[in-house]
Formats: structure tokens, sequence, C-alpha cells
């Protein structure tokens, strides 16, 4: 997945996501990837 396809998944800016991945690295991956399930199951 690039950027772009994580943008526009989420609804947020990449700019902000790397803003958010420097404030919480630890919490972050597990967070991102929870999100993405969601909405892709969603989108099916």
């Amino acid at each position: 997945m690039l950027d772009r396809d994580i943008e526009e998944l989420s609804g947020v800016e990449t700019k902000r996501k790397n803003e958010a991945v420097r404030r919480n690295i630890k919490k972050f991956a597990v967070d991102l990837i929870l999100e993405i399930l969601k909405i892709m199951k969603q989108n099916t």
C-alpha cells in the first residue's frame, strides 16, 4: 500500500499520519492495521 492509498482509505492526510506516527510510534502500527481492516470490511 502506498501513502496515498492509506490516505484515501482513512481520510487522513499523509502529513498528519506521519505526525501521529512520530508521537505514538509503539501504538501506531496496531491502530493503523485495525483501522484499515475496519474500513476494508465496510467496503465489502
